[in-house]
């Protein structure tokens, strides 16, 4: 239960700094970090100690882990991706998912760039222990597009953010989605 309260308190903390002020959600390069609740941090961090002196590490404690390596760095920059890669592996080694491994690529490509990562991203797709297909998941799609974009891949992240907004259902997503492959217009 440590490990399940360090993780919603961490993510609680970053609450207000999630959507604009017209309710757009705001990318994590974009949160004003200022703005983020110290004092639910410090006790997210102070459960996430309790959940490892407990000794039995649980995919809530990796997850608040992942969690407190975000709430704690000063930018997205300065973020330890590294340790962000390992944790996702420890996870992924204990409980295989598609959702994870998404999130892994990502962190990958944080820290060894975006063409790691879109192959950790286009590795989701041929690895036969994940749970849960993402065809569907509009966040593959973009996650791919901002890294072919990151590669100056402009048409295929195009088709990326296409693909990602057939699958959106969300009017505040979509938008900024359409934004996004506008922004891979030369």
């Amino acid at each position: 239960m440590a490990g399940l309260l360090a993780l919603l308190l961490i993510t609680d903390s970053r609450r207000a700094t999630r959507l604009d002020p017209d309710g757009h959600p705001v990318l994590l390069a974009d949160r004003d970090r200022t703005q983020w609740d110290q004092a639910e941090i410090a006790r997210g961090l102070a459960e996430l100690a309790r959940a490892h002196a407990m000794g039995r590490a649980g995919p809530y404690q990796f997850q608040a882990a992942i969690a407190a390596l975000h709430a704690t760095a000063p930018s997205v920059e300065q973020t330890d991706w590294l340790a962000v890669v390992r944790l996702y592996d420890v996870m992924l080694g204990q409980q295989p998912s598609a959702i994870a491994a998404l999130n892994r690529a990502v962190a990958v490509s944080h820290a060894d760039g975006p063409a790691a990562g879109l192959a950790a991203i286009d590795a989701i797709a041929e690895a036969d222990d994940l749970r849960g297909d993402l065809s569907t998941y509009p966040y593959l799609h973009s996650a791919r597009g901002e890294m072919l974009l990151q590669l100056d891949r402009r048409a295929d992240a195009a088709a990326c953010f296409r693909s990602a907004i057939h699958v959106c259902h969300n009017d505040t997503e979509l938008t900024h989605l359409l934004a996004r492959l506008a922004a891979t217009s030369p």
